[in-house]
This record gives C-alpha cells, structure tokens and sequence, in this order.
C-alpha cells in the first residue's frame, strides 16, 4: 500500500523474488507505478481489501506511512486481518 516512490516494492521484487501487489489512491503516482511495471490499484486501501474475492490470500501486507492517513484504520488492519494466509 502507498507506491511512493517505490524503493520498497522494488527491492522485494528484486531481492527477495516477491510478487507484489500496490495500492495507490493518488492516480498520478499510480500511473507512474505501472510505468514501473508493476501491478498497482488505483483505489483507496480499505475499498481495496473489502473488495478482493474471498479466496485471495497473502502471505505479508505491508501498511507503511498508511494507517496515520486513514478516518478509520482499525477497518482497515481487520481487512487486512481476513486476507492473510492461514
């Protein structure tokens, strides 16, 4: 969650051969995410989490500089809370 300027989901991909997934509500910065070549959702965190099926689970969900910004973040951690793999 929050591309920034990327250096985090860069360096999972290349060092730690993670696939990872963004999410970034400001469009701008989301498409120059994607210019990286990395699959990024332009949506805000909770619609992200509240959205994905089901049957979609993670190993690691990281929220760096996110939940200061969020109205509600515990909505958001029990989100997450229901994505991750067992």
């Amino acid at each position: 969650m929050g591309y920034a300027s990327g250096y985090l989901i860069k360096w999972l991909k290349d060092s730690k051969y993670c696939r990872c997934t963004g999410i970034e509500p400001n469009e701008i910065a989301a498409t120059d995410a994607r210019a990286g070549g990395f699959t990024i959702h332009n949506i805000d965190a909770l619609s992200a989490f509240q959205t994905m099926p089901p049957t979609v689970h993670v190993d690691h969900i990281i929220v760096g500089d996110v939940l200061e910004h969020i109205v509600d973040p515990l909505s958001v951690l029990e989100a997450c809370r229901s994505l991750l793999a067992p």
